[in-house]
């Protein structure tokens, strides 16, 4: 074919049409640079007739990389074709999108990716990892040879969920998920909640669908994931939802709908989690995230304020990019930017996954050097394009009684706000929960037949989380709690504002169980004068009781002790012990 084209060039060196034969042979083939001259001389035979070879030559351009190129040709087009005013107005924006993609070719971001490795990434196709918060285990979608066994299912592939952990140094090879979830139909776009109880994703082909790709949530129990449960009339309707994301706070479900109602072809919208579990009617995220064409992919970060997702109506370089936004105060979206070249490319970029540190990015690309089709990647971000970091607290609690459930409650101590409030299941006991660092909490669990637990604590580093183990002791005469949320200036009695949500706390116990009688015990180090720290401890000791009885609390059921430093728990001789034995505590009288 090429060689009789490359004749009749030789015989009629103006014959426009065996030129642009000959480049459209070559892109083809795979040989676009090879196009380029080809493309050119046709247009120069005659510019006017033959413009559209200096229109594809732009998109060659593009191809090959070279979008200043590309603009110079858009540019040229546009001063001999013959357009109509819509068709012009489409090509200045053509113009506009690429003169954008080349200033971010010519400052590309310094990626650098690694394979998530042979227990992750077969022949088959990868894509959609989701991670709890820890990094300690990754879900994800795989593309599959279609197995029989779903009734009316018309695909030669099916979707399933893999699972793979993290041993320190590698992912370990992968297993199906166990349990309920995978079936003979599609399952995929999972997103593990952070402290990996909790699976949601989307399905087709269910008998309980409501449209042609449905929501639906799975719980982990004894390692095996339950039955799914549809998340209902108010998420899901007669028309395609999918790619949940959830907020680490376990309050808001990002998901994207075809839906009416939206701005643009497929939309982000949210739905909030109601207190009876129930999800409300699901509200469009709107601008600026959401254009007039597909917006898809949503991605709320552990911090709970920066937001990625895809979009083919934002400014980029191919027909989706990766975009990242800041969720404001005041409810409202940044201007969303672009992620930047080259995570961005000239192909289609999806989902993308940031670490809760913010320092490793995840994705699924199906570039050349992969073991399959779709293969999932990481990379190293950026510290400029880095969001804001959030640890975790791996939470154990052991009870002295027999029960189903322990509920935490976790407090921003400067603002009394409630940071999360989550619960943990037995047997097991235990919980990851995602916190920004540099900050001051106060945490309380609480269990029925069981006095609750208080302790502070500050997160300052993203490396490997906190850990904590809590003894729940029973309501029991005698048993005793330190109350590690309560705080006072040094040698002062007056309780600081921070004390306000344990206070509150230990109003709400005695409310609750109303035959309770209670000694408020307070205690100081051995440093100073010890009939000074005996009459300390008292006044602070009367200063809790003071406030719990003009909070509603009977005084008869209340009664206030000071013990100075005669009762250590901990080493005077060093500052962390002192810390130990300066402490309010309160101690059950009588049930």
């Amino acid at each position: 074919m090429k060689r009789h084209l490359n004749e009749a060039i030789e015989f009629g060196p103006k014959y426009a049409e065996a030129y642009l034969f000959r480049a459209d042979w070559n892109v083809q083939s795979g040989k676009p640079a090879e196009a380029i001259p080809d493309l050119y001389a046709a247009y120069r035979i005659d510019s006017k007739r033959y413009a559209r070879a200096i229109a594809i030559a732009s998109n060659v351009w593009m191809d090959l990389e070279k979008p200043d190129s590309a603009v110079a040709c858009i540019s040229l087009y546009l001063k001999t074709a013959s357009l109509t005013p819509e068709k012009m107005a489409e090509w200045e924006k053509r113009r506009t999108e690429l003169e954008f993609s080349a200033q971010l070719m010519k400052n590309p971001i310094v990626l650098n990716s690694f394979s998530m490795g042979a227990g992750v990434n077969e022949t088959t196709a990868e894509y959609h990892p989701s991670f709890t918060i820890d990094g300690s285990k990754m879900i994800f979608t795989v593309r599959m040879p279609y197995k029989g066994g779903c009734p009316g299912f018309g695909s030669r592939e099916e979707e399933n969920f893999f699972e793979s952990r993290w041993d320190g140094h590698q992912w370990l090879p992968r297993q199906l998920l166990p349990g309920r979830v995978n079936t003979p139909c599609n399952e995929g776009a999972g997103c593990i909640s952070p402290d990996g109880k909790f699976l949601f994703f989307a399905a087709s082909a269910q008998s309980d669908n409501f449209g042609s790709m449905d929501l639906y949530v799975s719980e982990l129990k004894n390692g095996s994931w339950q039955a799914p449960i549809n998340l209902g009339p108010n998420v899901n309707g007669p028309h395609w939802e999918s790619q949940p994301n959830f907020s680490s706070d376990g309050k808001t479900l990002y998901f994207v709908s075809n839906r009416p109602g939206g701005i643009g072809k497929q939309d982000i919208w949210k739905t909030r989690r109601l207190p009876n579990g129930t999800w409300a009617k699901p509200e469009n995220v709107g601008a600026p995230i959401n254009t007039a064409e597909d917006d898809f992919s949503p991605f709320l970060h552990a911090n709970q304020h920066t937001f990625y997702f895809a979009s083919k109506g934002h400014p980029g370089l191919g027909g989706s990019d990766i975009f990242v936004t800041e969720l404001q105060p005041n409810g409202q979206f940044s201007a969303p930017q672009n992620f930047g070249y080259p995570l961005n490319t000239l192909r289609d970029e999806r989902l993308l996954v940031i670490s809760a540190d913010g320092k490793k990015g995840y994705y699924a690309s199906n570039a050349a050097g992969g073991k399959g089709d779709f293969d999932l990647y990481g990379f190293d971000i950026p510290s400029n394009l880095q969001p804001e970091p959030v640890t975790w607290l791996n939470a154990k609690v052991l009870t002295e009684e027999s029960v189903d459930q322990a509920f935490i409650d976790i407090v921003h101590l400067a603002s009394g706000d409630t940071v999360v409030q989550t619960s943990v299941s037995f047997p097991g006991g235990s919980c990851l929960i995602p916190l920004p660092t540099g900050t001051d909490y106060g945490l309380t669990i609480q269990a029925p037949k069981h006095l609750f637990h208080s302790e502070h604590f500050k997160l300052k580093s993203t490396d490997g989380g906190q850990q904590q183990t809590v003894q729940l002791k029973k309501i029991k005469e005698g048993n005793e709690v330190v109350l590690k949320n309560i705080f006072f200036d040094t040698d002062r009695f007056d309780l600081s504002p921070l004390s306000n949500s344990e206070l509150s706390r230990l109003k709400g116990f005695l409310i609750q169980n109303p035959s309770l009688r209670i000694s408020i015990e307070g205690h100081t180090d051995s440093r100073g004068d010890k009939n000074h720290n005996l009459t300390l401890s008292k006044r602070r000791a009367e200063a809790v009781q003071q406030w719990l009885i003009r909070n509603g609390i009977q005084s008869n059921r209340i009664e206030a002790m000071g013990f100075g430093d005669t009762q250590p728990i901990g080493d005077n001789q060093t500052e962390a012990g002192r810390a130990l034995n300066r402490r309010t505590t309160f101690r059950i009288k009588g049930l």
